[in-house]
């Protein structure tokens, strides 16, 4: 990841970059929009409507198993012929960057391929990713300096970012999370992203539920109530926390030693499609057992 430079507040030229940052959010949004979209469309085709076409109530399992596989193969194929290595490194996590507006197709390809495939749940990094893409190809169309470069860098990925989110404040806290590390650069791009964050989610608002944008947003379905505060439910949440941290740091170690084995040229393909009906194995697996 490159980090963005240092951006002073305060000035004339800081007020151009709000306004900056504003425009930016319109292309960062319909980006974002028509890729969720795609997305939505791309898997009621496959998870709905070809079952149907097959005369099953329900994804078959050999559906459930291959798709993902499938999945893993189109993203060799943003991987291996296209800019950009499908987007960057998962074990890398979240994090503001200057992506080439040139890396955008390969990273739009690699993200339906787990997206639609039923690799991963989540659309946020290809988001951010694709919003930083269209920063810097607004970058190359008016030639902008080194500070504008850092605005348009993360107020496109919070545009984008928002319109998955159901609004610019949610947005704002993942960008701020993932950029915590940057320290005291973060805090000048910090207003031009929500200010973008903003004009982007007003044109989702005004695109309503087209596309299956209504489908978006953080929340998990079908939670119980909860009322009031229990102390030995705080408790168990420190619990849960701590041995979350010690489960994810063992996956991550583990994941860093597959990923020397096999993210190499020469067994990418095999480790993907492996990747891919592991994930489909699982997925019959846990239906068998009832999720």
């Amino acid at each position: 990841m490159t980090a963005p430079t240092a951006v002073r507040t305060g000035g004339r030229e800081y007020l151009a970059l709000l306004g900056l940052a504003a425009l930016l959010g319109i292309p960062a949004a319909l980006v974002a929009i028509a890729f969720l979209a795609l997305v939505h469309w791309s898997q009621d085709l496959l998870w709905t409507d070809l079952p149907d076409l097959l005369g099953a109530d329900e994804p078959p399992a050999y559906l459930v198993v291959l798709l993902p596989a499938v999945g893993g193969l189109v993203v060799w194929v943003a991987r291996r012929f296209l800019p950009g290595d499908g987007g960057s490194h998962p074990l890398h996590g979240l994090g503001p960057e200057t992506v080439p507006w040139r890396h955008a197709p390969g990273i739009a390809l690699a993200a339906l391929g787990t997206l639609v495939f039923g690799a991963v749940l989540g659309p946020e990094a290809p988001l951010i990713a694709l919003g930083a893409a269209v920063g810097s190809a607004l970058n190359s169309m008016v030639h902008l300096t080194g500070r504008a470069q850092a605005v348009t860098a993360t107020a496109g990925s919070f545009s984008a970012v928002s319109a998955v989110f159901g609004g610019p404040l949610v947005a704002g806290f993942l960008i701020l999370e993932a950029g915590v590390g940057l320290g005291a650069k973060l805090i000048g791009l910090l207003l031009p992203g929500l200010v973008s964050a903003a004009v982007g989610y007003v044109l989702v608002i005004g695109v309503g539920t087209w596309g299956g944008l209504h489908t978006a947003g953080l929340e998990v379905p079908g939670l119980p109530q909860y009322e009031g505060h229990h102390v030995v439910d705080l408790l168990l949440a420190l619990v849960v926390g701590v041995v979350a941290a010690v489960v994810i740091h063992g996956v991550r170690t583990l994941a860093g030693r597959v990923a020397e084995r096999v993210d190499r040229p020469g067994r990418m393909l095999g480790g993907l499609l492996a990747g891919g009906l592991a994930v489909g194995l699982l997925a019959e697996l846990a239906r068998l057992l009832g999720a």
